[in-house]
């Protein structure tokens, strides 16, 4: 049986580019014949690029700036929109799958799963200084998120989300996962 997760791909503009439209021919084929496919877009926007027949969700402040995008990711409207899957994979069009290990990856019980960042990376992040261990996990444009866990967090630790409110979104899961008694697994 499927895992119960749905790719999320975020996109704000008008056109795609070449290679964009190679990403999103991609997903289709890897993942899209056994997970929903679900395309979050500004609100009051409508993209012809968009296959027919696939869910849109419509989001404020999407595409308004890095910044409303990563407020957006942080928030609990954006994840409560998703409440029926277990997991998102988050999938900007600058990626790119190779192979469906979706649902291994969402049997590992993480809350959040992204790319490495090489040591270096972590080190220079002076946002989160204070804490001893280092994320290792967290690139947003590629990334598998526990839908239910983040919503608790968020509920829960409205202190935190308020302290980084303006770090990157996908800084942020990587900390939350590393920060002592958050019960956040990255």
């Amino acid at each position: 049986m499927a895992a119960n997760a749905a790719v999320v791909i975020p996109h704000h503009k008008e056109n795609l580019t070449e290679f964009e439209k190679i990403s999103l021919m991609q997903v289709q084929k890897v993942l899209g014949g056994k997970y929903p496919i679900i395309f979050a877009i500004p609100e009051g926007k409508f993209f012809d690029w968009i296959p027919q027949g696939y869910k849109i969700m419509q989001f404020p402040y999407l595409g308004q700036s890095v910044g409303a995008y990563n407020y957006l990711t942080k928030s609990k409207i954006f994840y409560e929109a998703f409440l029926e899957y277990e997991y998102i994979l988050i999938y900007q069009l600058d990626a790119f799958v190779f192979s469906d290990k979706l649902e291994y990856f969402c049997s590992l019980g993480y809350d959040n799963i992204g790319a490495p960042w090489p040591w270096h990376w972590c080190n220079n992040m002076k946002k989160f200084r204070g804490y001893e261990k280092l994320p290792r996990v967290g690139n947003g444009g590629f990334c598998l998120r526990n839908v239910k866990a983040i919503c608790k967090f968020i509920e829960n630790h409205k202190d935190i989300c308020e302290k980084y409110s303006d770090a990157a979104e996908d800084d942020f899961w990587a900390y939350v996962g590393v920060l002592e008694g958050s019960g956040f697994k990255a």
